[in-house]
């Protein structure tokens, strides 16, 4: 398999080095292609390439990541974002939540009367939705960016339903130059971890943003209670992740990229608990309708561009 390389960490640009701490995951360019296939969306796989440790801000990262041809190839389809651990009741909780977040940060936004909002990865459109009925107003313009063609149809209903204007593109690259400076609100829940290229999406989107306009960044946070219980069987140590932000690391990327850090938080989500005792090997058919709300130590970040 083809495989890119990177010598600088993805989020402070501090240089790699040989000596650096690394998390073993069993995956390196000599995986199968099928094999890769295979662990590529099984939830709860920790299979991984190897991690490093920046020895400045912590973060985690693969310093040897497939090609961008073969990483397009093994999203194209995807399944909905999450459709085999959380059921739709679920999923409109969760995206409520995300919502709720973005509404109670408008206050520094000069025009609070009409919204124009741009979500990376929409996946069906489930955050347009809740965003716009948390706002009580429809989007002036709305964009989804979503690589998978297979949630197509969903995620133009609910575009249609609550924007006046909406445009579906595969990639914020495909957005023209004159859509830039239009935007007062952006989101990007777990996208950022699984760009080999961060930097420039958030690069990307803070174009179409207008001054002070808003971004909300929802990432794994490798230094939570959770992920030093699980070890190396924490679940975000998967092969969809080239990287992993601590704080330190999401505060230098923000940053070098034209934005202020405002607000940070721990989320929480709501799963089946089928799905939590899974992960233990347990089998309990009653459980697939109990709901339960989880702290997974994930973090959002509110990003103002200045």
């Amino acid at each position: 398999m083809d495989f890119r390389k990177r010598r600088i960490c993805p989020c402070c640009n501090k240089p790699f080095s040989k000596n650096l701490k690394i998390i073993k995951g069993g995956l390196d360019k000599k995986t199968d292609k099928n094999i890769l296939k295979r662990v590529w969306m099984g939830l709860g796989r920790t299979d991984h390439f190897d991690y490093v440790r920046c020895n400045k801000c912590n973060s985690l990262y693969n310093y040897e990541y497939p090609s961008e041809t073969l990483i397009d190839e093994l999203y194209s389809f995807m399944p909905p974002n999450m459709e085999e651990a959380v059921n739709t009741i679920n999923q409109v909780k969760n995206q409520n939540g995300y919502a709720k977040i973005i509404s109670k940060s408008i206050k520094s936004l000069n025009n609070k009367n009409e919204f124009s909002f741009i979500e990376l990865g929409a996946d069906r459109g489930l955050l347009i939705k809740e965003l716009s009925k948390t706002l009580d107003k429809k989007f002036l313009n709305c964009v989804g960016i979503e690589p998978n063609s297979l949630v197509n149809e969903d995620l133009s209903k609910n575009l249609e339903s609550y924007s006046h204007h909406y445009s579906i593109y595969k990639d914020i690259a495909q957005m023209g130059i004159e859509e830039n400076n239009k935007f007062n609100l952006a989101a990007c829940i777990h996208i950022l971890d699984h760009c080999f290229k961060p930097k420039d999406v958030l690069v990307a989107i803070q174009k179409k943003l207008v001054i002070n306009g808003i971004l909300l960044v929802v990432v794994h946070n490798p230094e939570s209670s959770l992920a030093k219980l699980l070890g190396k069987k924490w679940p975000p140590y998967c092969s969809q992740h080239p990287q992993l932000f601590t704080k330190k690391g999401m505060s230098e990327i923000s940053a070098k990229t034209g934005y202020k850090l405002v607000k940070e938080g721990k989320t929480s989500n709501y799963f089946s608990l089928s799905m939590v005792t899974s992960f233990f090997g347990l089998n309990i058919g009653f459980a697939k309708n109990i709901n339960v709300k989880l702290p997974l130590g994930n973090m959002y970040y509110i990003l103002q561009k200045y």
